[in-house]
């Protein structure tokens, strides 16, 4: 992408003698490596390393005389002394962090396409949305952890927890550039990795792709928000094991006796391998969540309706307030397809690494 962006700033008499698909060459580069990564993290998403280690047989190889004996079993005391019937101890690395490391890193690849559509001047406010988004989770689940009552209360995601992210998706909007008036639509993101293309053509290049990349370039942001959203779930039960400053000092009384942690934060110890154990319960979380966040996107809409309705004989109407329904309209359609996609993604994660945790509880 830097070397897309550095070509960009090259001499026009330099930059045209170059053959188009010289043009193109680095952002098709760009384009099979992000898709490469994501193909391969949605086709094998276990970042989770399973071993069976066992356990050194506690046989006592022939020594020269009775010291050498000695100084043998001292320096071995952990394998000599071992019981051989000892069973096989299985290991599990990275359960804490089993789906959302997935995810996180997909999401990664999608940052890196919508840095690229956007363009080397809007790319800083990709990734201060993708830091913020990373900041507000933090926040959001120190919070449900100080609220929480039980696993299943830690599983809903409210409505205030969810509306600092609306207001971060609606904010993300504004920072990278764009305004909800048709004159400022980027429209040289049309011919990011088209260059010698007909963009006015008959051809299929011609119409749809240069639609596609610059409805991505206008609304990153909505996308950006409804695919990272499943991280909403999963967040406390990772970031509790991994910054134990985050833990709750909460403790109970029973029979008499503070300092007693409850049976939900002895579980929360396990990180997200809580998950893999109530798989149905966190589809469940999940899709209520989506609905949630789907209502909160029908208010914005529905107020930017009435809003045209009402001021149908403004004079601004069409330059105003009719636009600003069309882009609440656009941004809508496209957050429900970003919903989709991190709705399968997450169910495709959480399937395959739930499989190979049921095995290896198994050996």
């Amino acid at each position: 992408m830097a070397s897309y962006w550095a070509l960009q700033s090259f001499p026009s008499p330099l930059i045209s003698k170059l053959l188009p698909w010289q043009h193109n060459l680095i952002v098709h580069t760009v384009l099979l490596l992000v898709l490469a990564g994501i193909f391969i993290l949605v086709l094998n998403p276990r970042l989770v390393y399973f071993q069976t280690k066992k356990k050194n047989s506690s046989r006592i190889y022939r020594q020269e005389n009775i010291p050498c004996y000695f100084n043998y079993m001292k320096a071995n005391w952990r394998t000599t002394l071992s019981d051989k019937s000892t069973p096989s101890i299985p290991l599990g690395y990275g359960l804490g962090s089993c789906l959302s490391a997935p995810f996180i890193s997909i999401s990664v690849f999608f940052v890196f396409l919508s840095m690229l559509i956007s363009g080397d001047g809007q790319c800083p406010a990709v990734l201060a949305q993708f830091l913020l988004m990373l900041g507000v989770i933090v926040i959001t689940s120190q919070y449900r952890l100080y609220q929480m009552r039980s696993l299943s209360g830690l599983l809903d995601v409210s409505l205030p927890v969810l509306l600092p992210w609306i207001l971060l998706d609606n904010l993300s909007f504004f920072t990278s550039g764009h305004q909800t008036t048709f004159p400022h639509i980027q429209w040289s993101a049309a011919f990011i990795g088209m260059e010698g293309s007909q963009i006015a053509g008959e051809s299929y290049s011609g119409h749809i792709l240069p639609a596609l990349l610059i409805t991505w370039n206008t609304f990153a942001s909505s996308l950006l928000s409804s695919l990272l959203l499943p991280l909403l779930l999963l967040s406390p039960f990772s970031l509790y094991l991994l910054l134990p400053g985050l833990r709750h000092k909460q403790t109970y009384q029973t029979n008499g006796t503070a300092g007693v942690l409850p049976d939900a934060f002895c579980e929360l110890e396990k990180g997200e391998s809580v998950l893999l154990e109530n798989t149905e319960e966190t589809k469940s979380a999940l899709f209520l969540l989506i609905n949630k966040y789907i209502l909160l996107k029908g208010v914005r809409l529905l107020c930017s309706m009435m809003a045209a309705a009402v001021l149908r004989r403004h004079l601004m109407v069409w330059k105003i307030f009719a636009p600003k329904f069309i882009f609440e309209a656009v941004g809508f359609g496209v957050s429900l397809l970003g919903l989709i996609l991190g709705y399968l993604i997450f169910i495709r994660v959480l399937s395959v690494v739930s499989a190979c945790y049921a095995k290896f509880k198994l050996s």
